[in-house]
């Protein structure tokens, strides 16, 4: 029953922040989850999100999928208006959508009290980076966990 609540009240949230964004407003939204780490991690980072028309490939976008699960992914590639969608910390599984069910756009991050711009040069060559690190990830991961493990002692 109560994994049906927390279903429930997260779709109702995320409804909410839908119906925020569509009428002009941002939303700060905090992350859960690891699908994106390393560059969004769990309870520590937030995204702004707004309505954006102009997605292009490396965007973090919050989109409502078909069977109504929303998710924040990266958009991957854009292939004939279809935008394939992937956590950086998924290794394989990718999900495709259209234009019509992208939210928003993560358009700046607060990491502990600082805020930054996913559109900064620096931040558009990192995941350039890891975006053709793809075939290696699942290693990188492992000894990125490692060293998080590590500092955290």
């Amino acid at each position: 029953m109560a994994n049906e609540i927390d279903q429930l009240s997260e779709k109702c949230y995320f409804s909410d922040i839908e119906k925020l964004i569509s009428t002009g407003h941002s939303v700060k939204i905090p992350i859960e989850g690891n699908s994106m780490y390393p560059f969004l991690i769990d309870r520590r980072d937030c995204v702004f999100i707004k309505r954006e028309s102009n997605i292009k490939i490396g965007d973090i976008v919050l989109v409502r999928m078909p069977d109504k699960q929303y998710i924040l992914h990266r958009v991957y590639n854009i292939i004939h208006e279809q935008y394939i969608l992937m956590g950086d910390g998924n290794i394989h599984a990718m999900e495709v959508c259209q234009q019509s069910n992208i939210i928003g756009k993560a358009y700046k991050i607060e990491r502990n009290g600082i805020y930054i711009m996913p559109c900064s040069f620096s931040e558009e060559i990192k995941v350039t980076l890891w975006r053709y690190l793809r075939p290696i990830r699942r290693y990188l991961m492992a000894v990125l966990s490692i060293i998080g493990k590590i500092t955290k002692k």
